[in-house]
């Protein structure tokens, strides 16, 4: 199931990105959703990142009359006592994968309050939503074949995907291969995650990458997508489960690692470790 992500896409706009058009009056495209965060001043020169996730979800599926994935986001509800999200059928609202689209949407509205309007700078962000994920990464796989420049001079994709396997050992996954993991573009996210985690008190796992392989993977070499994050979800299209201290853990989790990646580690480590959440002034680049 796609769909063009309006309410994202507006959210989006109101924080500072500009909407690139990758449709082209193509009608048979797939509806990705793209959008950028120009560089600021004295960022001009350095690669762009992209944090990415899918904005389609499964589809209902019947085989011989027994409906065996049910997405009915109708039945999406809460559960107070456990702070959950779930499916009132033990079925799909859609988690997978809008937990990982709000969690972005979430991380780079903080930036911007907390940082940005504060001085920070920042490279330039590419946002790309992709649709039809579900459908062999076609979404993904149009943006790469009908408009590659938009993966020029960029220097690691920051995909948000898949469930937490495991739950609750683990809070914070990160997949990817142990060859890749020694890839100093992977190494430096890998480090930040841990950093956070220990920060946080929050446990963390790197995971092989034969377990889930989602949108970036198809994006070309230099957009560096052989490393991904675990959506705060669990379930996989039967029993969802989103819990709200999950997402909020993973949007601290975004914002910290694109603050580290721009080199403003003592702005973001101050902030966490602050118990009133407050952000200090930018220091001088």
């Amino acid at each position: 199931m796609s769909l063009r992500f309006g309410i994202g896409s507006s959210r989006l706009v109101s924080l500072g990105a500009r909407p690139i058009d990758c449709v082209n009056g193509d009608f048979k495209a797939p509806k990705n959703l793209v959008m950028e965060f120009p560089a600021t001043e004295g960022f001009e020169d350095k690669p762009g990142i992209i944090p990415n996730a899918h904005i389609d979800t499964i589809w209902p599926y019947v085989i011989n009359g027994t409906l065996v994935k049910d997405y009915s986001p109708e039945n999406l509800d809460f559960d107070p006592e456990n702070n959950d999200f779930f499916h009132k059928r033990e079925g799909s609202f859609g988690a997978d994968n809008k937990a990982g689209v709000a969690t972005i949407v979430q991380a780079l509205k903080v930036l911007k309050t907390n940082y940005w309007d504060r001085g920070y700078g920042h490279r330039r962000i590419l946002v790309i939503f992709t649709a039809e994920s579900e459908a062999m990464w076609i979404g993904a796989k149009y943006l790469v074949e009908k408009h590659p420049a938009l993966f020029a001079n960029t220097d690691i994709s920051l995909t948000c995907d898949g469930f937490l396997w495991g739950y609750p050992r683990f809070l914070y996954i990160v997949q990817v291969s142990p060859q890749d993991a020694e890839d100093p573009q992977y190494k430096r996210v890998i480090t930040f995650v841990k950093e956070l985690s220990d920060i946080k008190g929050i446990s963390c796992e790197v995971l092989d990458d034969s377990l889930e392989k989602p949108d970036n993977t198809v994006f070309p070499p230099e957009a560096h997508g052989k490393l991904f994050i675990y959506s705060p979800m669990r379930g996989i299209h039967k029993q969802e489960r989103a819990r709200l201290s999950d997402l909020l853990n993973h949007v601290d989790l975004f914002t910290y690692i694109l603050m580290r990646l721009d080199g403003n580690a003592a702005g973001i480590i101050e902030r966490h470790t602050d118990t009133k959440g407050n952000a200090p002034a930018p220091q001088a680049q």
